[in-house]
């Protein structure tokens, strides 16, 4: 064998052409929103530093519509624009662009560090535009910097057609436009072009429901399905109809695990309904997936029996993306607010695809719950995990069942940056034998100029037993650090008849890592024997302020020991501390 050793002269990187590719559409409405025309691949060439794309020049002068807006989106190398990430990947936007407008000029910095094909998406929301206007875009220019980049491609033409809008019943009665909702669903795949709203008669509408994405639904042209009455309950969605598979020989898994599925669909909000199912096996009673997005649930009744052994895990809601797929199939935008949730093994499941293999956008974004009540979850009152941009607001989460041998009023996985846990209040009255954190965090994080804040909530262990937390903080074989996180003003409150010496107000364990993290103004009690503070490492004091909080133990002198703290393997006093 040989070896032969030559030399090169490393190149810089640049961008060498840009390519348009048109996007088809089978359907574009009036006041229809980020609908994509073109799909522009970019290929640098070179091995050294990176090439920056600064502007794009589009050619609109066959256009008759007017657009409210007109974005690219840098998608780096994947070729589907998801909302979860759209915030983050917008290159530019123009915005009000005219009718008869010749060229815009898009302008912004999208960098290049390998010699491999990249991508970009063109959108545009539409206007009040009329049947039969055509939007046609094409790809003029390109510049890196001052140098112009070679392009070539096709130009995208659509053609607005008329759509559906209006109010429509669904129900039983002779004023009733459809009578079952699955079938006014599918009488809007056609499209959409103004507000859609499905008013349900009284009664139970025994289907399963599945929503896809419909073309043409935006922030105007929302699709509201709710009572007529306005009473969640006065209308019943409810189904016990469930087969795991679709195909047993080959078995190919049923995607739709709810009674109420929403696959890929967008600007929805369902209201004032009652939702339910009494076939345990069911995975969820509302299944969320495949990129939904703006979504909004209000005034919902959501129920379902409480578990009896391990065969089943239901969800009463549940928000789900692949950990083996795409970040693009991440769910965004979703609101669940005045709710009533009871039972169930979980109330609320909502997370992103989170492997770190599919980037940092594998993460869902942009959640509000609030101002819901979840009574009698054997399990999780609220998951939230691999998710960004949160807020749970003002919710009241309670049981004195647990099935398994613990449970968890919230438990927040891999998650935080720019989000808040405020005002919830957590009641737990624990049965024997088993144990319970209020709020569980493995790991959560901020950032320096977003950090995560939980403040305000109250966890009142109604009846504490073995080693409950207030309050738990830890890495859980993640890795990750719990960085950049505030806990203020809260009141934990461990109470009971029993003793629980093992219990604590807060917990952090030897995998927490804490770095910059605050916690002032604290209320922590322990009225059952346990620790107000418990840290399995000692060191882990030196990496967190603690400012003005009012502990309470029941020892009977701050001497003490082994009463108030647990550092390590060490139980301290109060004057130790």
């Amino acid at each position: 064998w040989a070896i032969e050793i030559s030399a090169v002269n490393p190149s810089p990187l640049a961008l060498e052409a840009v390519d348009a590719q048109a996007v088809e559409q089978e359907f574009v409405g009036a006041y229809s929103q980020n609908v994509q025309a073109l799909l522009l691949r970019l290929q640098p060439a070179g091995d050294t530093g990176s090439a920056v794309l600064t502007d794009l020049v589009l050619d609109l002068a066959s256009t008759d519509a007017d657009l409210r807006n007109v974005r690219a989106y840098f998608l780096e190398t994947d070729t589907v624009l998801n909302m979860a990430v759209a915030a983050d990947c917008l290159f530019a936007q123009v915005d009000s662009v005219k009718a008869g407008t010749e060229t815009i000029r898009l302008s912004g910095s999208a960098a290049m560090r390998f010699e491999q094909e990249y991508h970009m998406a063109i959108c545009y929301d539409l206007g009040d535009a009329g049947a039969g206007d055509r939007i046609e875009i094409a790809l003029d220019s390109a510049y890196a910097g001052n140098r112009a980049v070679p392009v070539q491609g096709e130009a995208s033409l659509h053609t607005v057609k008329a759509g559906i809008h209006g109010d429509f019943v669904v129900g039983v009665s002779g004023e009733a436009d459809f009578s079952t909702i699955q079938a006014a669903v599918d009488y809007l795949a056609r499209g959409v072009d103004g507000p859609v709203n499905l008013k349900l008669e009284s009664g139970t509408y025994d289907e399963v429901v599945v929503i896809p994405a419909i073309a043409g639904l935006s922030e105007r042209n929302l699709l509201t399905i709710s009572s007529l009455s306005g009473r969640a309950e006065d209308v019943t969605i409810a189904s016990d109809d469930y087969d795991e598979y679709l195909d047993y020989a080959t078995l190919t898994r049923n995607p739709n695990e709810g009674v109420f599925n929403l696959a890929g669909t967008s600007y929805l909000r369902l209201q004032d309904v009652t939702l339910t199912t009494g076939n345990m096996d069911f995975p969820s009673v509302i299944h969320v997936y495949q990129g939904a997005h703006h979504l909004d649930f209000s005034g919902l009744r959501i129920l379902a029996g409480q578990p009896a052994d391990y065969n089943s895990s239901i969800s009463l809601l549940t928000v789900y993306a692949s950990s083996t797929q795409s970040p693009n199939l991440n769910c965004s935008y979703i609101e669940v607010k005045d709710c009533y949730l009871e039972g169930g093994y979980i109330g609320i499941d909502l997370g992103g695809s989170g492997v770190v293999a599919l980037g940092s956008g594998a993460k869902a974004r942009e959640i509000e719950i609030s101002g819901n009540e979840f009574a009698g979850q054997c399990s999780k009152g609220v998951y939230i995990h691999d998710a960004e941009h949160f807020r749970l607001v003002g919710n009241y989460i309670h049981t004195d069942y647990v099935y398994n041998y613990s449970y968890t009023g919230m438990d927040l996985y891999r998650c935080g940056l720019a989000s808040a846990v405020s005002g919830n209040r957590i009641e737990i009255d624990l049965p024997a034998g088993k144990y319970a954190t209020g709020i569980y965090s493995r790991p959560v994080y901020g950032g320096a100029d977003a950090p995560m804040r939980i403040f305000n909530n109250v966890v009142d262990f109604r009846n504490t037993l073995g080693t409950s937390y207030g309050i738990e903080m830890s890495g859980f074989g993640t890795g990750s650090t719990t960085s950049y996180v505030d806990i203020a003003y809260n009141t934990v409150r461990l109470g009971g008849e029993s003793e629980a010496s093992g219990s604590a107000a807060l917990y952090i364990d030897d995998e927490a890592a804490p770095s910059a993290l605050y916690i002032a103004n604290n209320l922590f009690q322990n009225r059952v024997g346990g620790y107000v503070y418990r840290l399995d490492l000692a060191s882990d004091t030196a990496h967190v302020d603690w400012e003005r909080n009012g502990v309470f133990t029941t020892a009977d002198t701050i001497e003490d020991l082994g009463i108030f703290a647990r550092l390590g393997s060490d139980e301290i006093s109060y004057a130790v501390w």
